[in-house]
């Protein structure tokens, strides 16, 4: 039970960390908030965060 958690957890991880990735580098092509919002799912706080570990500009649309 606890090994499938971990398993989870890593997963959901992975899948999030992969998401900041491509929000970083759509920042670096200027693409608009809104737009890798809509892509990604991610909220407009964590395209910020991402926006902060990379110090790439934000778009606004």
């Amino acid at each position: 039970m606890y090994y499938e958690a971990e398993t989870q957890f890593h997963e959901w991880l992975g899948e999030r960390n992969a998401k900041y990735q491509i929000a970083r580098n759509m920042l670096a092509e200027k693409i608009p908030v809104e737009q890798i919002m809509k892509l990604t799912g991610l909220t407009a706080e964590e395209v910020s965060a991402a926006a902060k570990e990379t110090d790439a500009v934000v778009a606004e649309e």
